[in-house]
């Protein structure tokens, strides 16, 4: 059982008294393939476990100063250092099968190799990363040599029944090619699930240390900038090694047209992603500079359109530069009422005449010979399909600065936006993924710093999470609050599935798994928030008030408790309330009220809306105001744009939405 007890946080994170490489050390040794780095001499500066336990070192400390040289026959060294040199010459990346002999059997790597560079964007060594894709090889041998001999079959087939084959074509063959395109496709599949694989176990340790270089301001500022860049740098080779092998749809795929909520820091990052890998080869920077209240910011809107306009914004930067080092920014910020997608680029700049073009939706493709001009109109489409607006700055010989702008939409009910803690909150953190759990120990030493009744536990495995949970008494049991991921790998069970079992009513799920509408809908079912696991670095932690006087029968007193999952309609009401000094609770489903009615007085006044979205689209207001007046509650009002006789229901106050205009009246 994995299970850390409690201890002072001066002696939990004794990694501040480390030195960053110590820091980038114990997430680059969790990477499960080689990865190593050299500076312009080709000496060796580093590598992870497993490339110095293949060099038959010690320690990975051992391979620091030597060479290839030193490593390698001199013939294999000499071509290694050539492509070095290639790479340190051109700023290039340059991507290579190799065969080496490992444990007396040949096996194939797929090397990447890639410029390191300074803050000034000097080339100040190279990174490698290695991966065994012996098994691929090997499936595409076989497919090679099943397909030969059915290749030979068919020959032989056509050659003693060419007449008959003529009119018809036999089952035989039939069945030969549906197994040739079974044989394809079951290959691809199988290889393509193990480069999802590699990415989910690079991904989470690099995440980690992301999380960790944001919170070590005892580090340098250059080498926490030169750890982030070496940590984007392997982000960018598995997320691009995942898309390359990522099955592509035949033919010209539907649009989706319909709109969705948008978690635009997610979308963006990932076409960042994308975007520095289709310009590897170009000597341009890309930089994402997004602020810390666009993090958690939503648009509605048509999600691939909206890729496909930013995706031909950065096209358009990227080509401003002639082939000249430049630098595009991407950008997002974001108030309580509209979000700001920025690309900015340091390039030749645009005259009037063209931004006119681009305004009125006119293509054109001046000094752009492959027409990218014609990829601006579709920007203007999107926007005015979405309700968004653009605003274009750009001076010639300095560059152009895109703004985009919508309207932003309240986050959905399953987002978690904030983790809000006790004096008396016993944290646990369920993750399959050891390089988590120091993540968010990270991101927790400020709060068990200022709080030491608040505790802290780690586990990777659900059931012995479970069983620490059944040990807990149950006034403990209310201070609760578990952080776990939806996927644990090579177990019985998932996040949802232990939340189920533990009936906790504080939870989080911290998954990348939150585009997937039924883990959110089971969540919100169970009153449990989901958190975008790339945004665990940036939500915010508080500290509240204690829950203790509630359980032992003081209630809370508050002006009124308010029921609606429209965010949109309640937040002005919020505010009327909040400059008359009126406090109210909000709640935003059903279950997450009935789990907290029992702190209120019997006479506070409750607004309730009548419609809900999903999942809790099959409950009423009525019925839930019928419940609260059944154990005592009689200070009942429900909004709703329903039309609805007041005369059948006795109970409770009905208020009309188009004419519910002054809250502070009913207060």
């Amino acid at each position: 059982m994995v299970y850390k007890p409690h201890i002072s946080a001066l002696e939990k994170n004794t990694a501040k008294d480390k030195t960053e490489n110590y820091v980038f050390k114990d997430i680059i040794d969790n990477l499960p393939e080689h990865v190593y780095w050299k500076n312009t001499q080709g000496q060796y500066l580093g590598c992870n476990k497993l490339q110095a336990k293949d060099l038959n070192l010690d320690t990975p400390e051992q391979i620091i100063g030597k060479t290839d040289y030193d490593l390698s026959p001199k013939d294999k060294a000499d071509a290694f250092r050539k492509i070095d040199e290639k790479i340190l010459s051109d700023g290039i990346t340059i991507e290579a099968e190799e065969v080496i002999i490992k444990d007396g059997k040949n096996t194939v790597v797929l090397s990447k190799k890639a410029p390191i560079f300074d803050e000034n964007k000097k080339i100040v060594g190279l990174l490698g990363v290695s991966f065994d894709i012996t098994d691929r090889k090997k499936m595409e041998l076989d497919l090679k040599e099943a397909m030969s001999k059915t290749e030979a079959a068919l020959q032989s087939l056509q050659q003693s029944q060419h007449q008959e084959q003529q009119l018809r074509m036999t089952t035989e063959q039939l069945e030969i090619e549906n197994a040739i395109n079974k044989a394809q496709l079951d290959a691809h599949a199988e290889f393509t699930k193990m480069v999802a694989q590699v990415v989910h176990d690079v991904t989470s340790p690099i995440t980690s240390l992301r999380t960790i270089l944001q919170e070590c301001s005892e580090l340098p500022e250059k080498k926490r900038i030169d750890l982030r860049r070496a940590a984007e740098r392997i982000l960018d080779i598995t997320n691009n090694l995942l898309n390359r092998y990522r099955p592509k749809k035949e033919g010209k795929a539907k649009q989706d047209d319909s709109k969705q909520p948008a978690l635009l820091s997610a979308t963006l990052m990932e076409l960042l992603s994308e975007k520095k890998y289709q310009y590897q080869d170009m000597p341009i920077e890309f930089i994402a500079e997004f602020s810390q209240e666009s993090q958690f910011a939503f648009i509605n809107v048509q999600l691939s359109a909206l890729k496909r306009a930013i995706s031909n914004l950065i096209n358009n930067a990227a080509h401003a530069f002639d082939s000249h080092p430049g630098t595009v920014y991407l950008k997002l910020d974001a108030d309580a009422e509209w979000v700001h997608i920025i690309v900015q680029d340091t390039g030749k700049g645009m005259n009037l005449e063209i931004v006119n073009k681009i305004k009125n939706k006119i293509a054109f493709t001046e000094g752009k010979n492959d027409g990218h001009g014609i990829g601006l109109t579709q920007v203007m489409d999107t926007l005015e399909s979405n309700f968004g607006s653009i605003n274009i700055e750009s001076t010639p010989g300095k560059g152009t600065t895109f703004t985009i702008t919508f309207s932003r939409l309240n986050a959905p009910i399953w987002c978690a936006e904030k983790i809000t803690l006790t004096p008396e909150t016993i944290i646990i953190v369920l993750d399959d993924d050891p390089s988590i759990h120091g993540a968010w120990d990270v991101r927790f030493e400020p709060v068990l710093q200022q709080s030491s009744n608040i505790r802290l536990h780690h586990f990777e495995v659900g059931q012995e999470a479970l069983n620490f949970i059944k040990t807990i008494s149950a006034e403990d049991k209310s201070n609760l609050l578990l952080l776990t991921d939806y996927e644990l790998l090579n177990q019985s069970l998932n996040g949802i599935d232990v939340v189920k079992a533990s009936k906790l009513t504080h939870a989080i799920l911290v998954t990348s798994h939150y585009v997937n509408p039924t883990v959110c809908d089971q969540a919100v079912l169970l009153n449990t928030k989901v958190l975008p696991k790339q945004l665990a670095s940036h939500i915010p932690i508080l500290i509240t008030e204690s829950q203790k006087q509630y359980a032992a029968g003081n209630l809370k007193i508050v002006d009124a408790v308010w029921l609606d999952d429209d965010q949109q309609f309640t937040s002005h009401y919020e505010k009327i309330c909040a400059s008359n000094k009126k406090k109210i609770d909000m709640y935003r489903t059903p279950k997450e009220l009935m789990d907290n009615i029992h702190i209120y007085p019997k006479d506070i006044p409750i607004f309730l809306d009548n419609n809900f979205q999903e999942p809790f689209q099959d409950m009423a207001g009525t019925e839930i105001a019928k419940k609260l007046h059944t154990i005592g509650f009689r200070n009942l009002f429900l909004i709703t744009g329903d039309r609805l006789n007041q005369h059948d229901f006795p109970d409770f106050k009905v208020l009309s939405k188009r004419h519910f205009e002054n809250l502070l009246d009913y207060l």
